[in-house]
C-alpha cells in the first residue's frame, strides 16, 4: 500500500490551470474528484452520524429514487392507489320520511381487498317549502345497499319562508374487503308531515372515492 502523508502540517493536493480538477483513482478508473469549486462528485458516498450532514444541498448532484412504501424499512401502506368522482347538479325533492336516492353516486375497483376507500361528500344548497316553520332533513351514504353512515337531523327553519342553507357534507373511511366494482351514493329524507325538502341545489355535487392501500 502507498500512502500520501504529512504529519508536520496540512497537505495540499493542487491542480493548477483552468478547468483542472483533482482526481481519485482507483485500478485505473476515476471514482471521485474535486473541481475548482470545491464540488465533490464521488460514484458512492457512504458514511455514519453526521458524516454527511455538512454538505449543502446545492453540492450534491444525481437523481434521487422516488420514495414510497418499498424504499423505506419498516413503512407501507397508506399510498392512494386511484381517486374516482362523481358529480351531479340535478336537484330533487321530496316530502317523505322514507329515503330517495339524491342521484349523486360513484363507482371503484378496488385493486386489493384489503384496501380502504376513502368517500369525500360535498352536497351543494339545501332547501325548505314556504309556509312550513321548519322541516328536518338526513342524508345517508350507502356502499351499493349497505348502510355506512347516517346525518343527524339538520334542521331548516325558515318562519313559514322559503328558507336555503348549506348542505351537510360527508366523509367515511370504509374497508369494503371486495376487488368488485362498488358503487357509492347518497340518499336522503324529509320529516313527514312537514312539506317539502330539496337536496343539490345551486350548483354541482361531488362524491370522491380514493382507493389506500393496506
Amino acid at each position: 500500500m502507498s500512502t500520501i502523508k504529512s504529519s508536520a502540517e496540512n497537505l495540499t493536493l493542487n491542480a493548477d490551470g483552468a478547468n483542472n480538477d483533482i482526481k481519485f483513482q482507483s485500478n485505473g478508473s476515476e471514482v471521485a474528484s474535486i473541481d475548482q469549486a470545491g464540488l465533490v462528485t464521488a460514484t458512492t458516498f457512504a458514511g455514519s452520524g453526521a458524516s454527511l450532514t455538512a454538505i449543502p444541498a446545492a453540492n450534491l448532484t444525481g437523481t434521487l429514487p422516488a420514495i414510497d412504501g418499498s424504499n423505506l424499512t419498516g413503512v407501507s401502506g397508506g399510498k392512494v392507489l386511484q381517486v374516482v368522482m362523481g358529480s351531479s347538479s340535478t336537484a330533487k325533492i321530496s316530502s317523505s320520511a322514507t329515503y330517495q336516492d339524491t342521484g349523486l353516486s360513484a363507482a371503484i375497483t378496488p385493486s386489493a381487498s384489503g384496501s380502504k376507500v376513502l368517500v369525500i361528500v360535498n352536497h351543494t344548497g339545501a332547501e325548505k317549502d314556504a309556509g312550513n316553520v321548519y322541516t328536518n332533513q338526513r342524508l345517508k351514504l350507502l356502499r351499493g345497499s349497505t348502510e355506512i353512515l347516517e346525518t343527524s337531523d339538520h334542521i331548516l327553519t325558515g318562519v313559514n319562508a322559503a328558507a336555503y342553507f348549506d348542505g351537510p357534507n360527508m366523509a367515511y373511511l370504509d374497508s369494503p374487503s371486495t376487488t368488485s366494482a362498488t358503487t357509492y351514493k347518497t340518499t336522503f329524507r324529509s320529516s313527514s308531515g312537514y312539506g317539502n325538502t330539496y337536496v343539490m341545489l345551486g350548483g354541482t355535487s361531488t362524491i370522491i372515492l380514493m382507493e389506500i392501500s393496506a
